[in-house]
């Protein structure tokens, strides 16, 4: 195995305690300036976030906050040029500061590298929040190659993706690789339809979901017992 491809979100870090932080933190700033209820705000973020995903389908701009935003304030009769970009980063500043990075990353990247494993990060969503994030987690000494879904032009579990990364790092064959996720209809699937082997991070317990080509483990500590069994 020459190269380890890691998803991002919810890999390497805990999701939800970010995003419920930045719903949290956008839902108060807009209860005190527009004087609007909390569950105001959260419905219409959700259909707002629903109606960019229903236009954008499977690309990185569907994922993107300041897209929601601009839908958010279009349902309250909100200038978005005015209110959008403001909302957005207080969106991500409540989000990052509830990011921390799982103590079992540095290890298991220090492992690879020490045996000439080169790491790349394959992730959706737009490029630019993807970067701040590992610059956040402290990552990017460590990353040979990241692609997103918006350089790729979709995202996973499309093939396009997974390929890009491949070639980045120069490699011509699949079976040099192992990819690394948590989602197993977008990383798992994905990784495994151009013959990558993956390990699933996860709890599932579903046996349809278990193939030759993919190794399930339940978290990050599990993986770094075995991952370098198979270097």
């Amino acid at each position: 195995m020459k190269v380890a491809l890691f998803d991002l979100d919810d890999t390497l870090y805990a999701y939800n305690p970010c995003h419920e932080e930045g719903l949290f933190q956008l839902t108060s700033y807009l209860v005190s300036t527009w004087g609007i209820s909390k569950e105001e705000v959260l419905t219409k973020y959700d259909s707002s976030r629903k109606l960019v995903h229903a236009q954008l389908k499977e690309t990185a701009a569907s994922h993107h906050r300041l897209l929601y935003m601009t839908k958010l304030c279009e349902s309250f009769g909100k200038n978005p040029i005015t209110y959008s970009k403001h909302l957005e980063e207080v969106y991500w500043k409540g989000y990052f500061s509830k990011m921390e990075l799982d103590e079992n990353v540095i290890p298991i990247f220090e492992g690879l590298i020490k045996r000439n494993v080169k790491i790349a990060i394959v992730t959706d969503l737009v490029a630019e929040i993807q970067y701040r994030k590992l610059l956040h987690l402290g990552l990017e000494n460590y990353i040979s190659v990241i692609v997103t879904s918006e350089e790729a032009g979709a995202d996973k579990p499309n093939p396009a993706i997974f390929n890009l990364a491949l070639n980045k790092l120069k490699m011509n064959s699949p079976e040099d690789a192992i990819f690394i996720g948590d989602s197993y209809s977008k990383d798992i699937v994905g990784a495994n339809s151009i013959g990558i082997k993956a390990f699933w991070v996860s709890n599932d317990s579903d046996p349809v979901k278990s193939n030759s080509l993919t190794i399930q483990v339940r978290d990050l500590k599990t993986l770094r017992g075995i991952i370098f069994e198979h270097v």
